[in-house]
């Protein structure tokens, strides 16, 4: 008896052009994911310097009795 195997086959063969297409999606998502992380950390530390940059002013309460 000759076995076929083309059925176990056809789930395992992946086309290089689609695998391809993934690769580069993955690539796109990262610096993307990245480029955005950046920015929202540019933003938010320009947002913080301000108020890192006052000096607290003390305060004194006199005690009239």
């Amino acid at each position: 008896m000759k076995e076929d195997n083309t059925n176990s086959n056809k789930f395992t063969q992946v086309r290089t052009g689609y695998a391809r297409a993934a690769m580069l999606l993955m690539a796109v998502n990262l610096f993307m994911t990245g480029y955005v992380v950046t920015r929202l950390a540019q933003y938010t530390s320009e947002t913080q310097e301000p108020a890192q940059t006052e000096t607290p002013v003390a305060t004194t309460s006199e005690n009239k009795s």
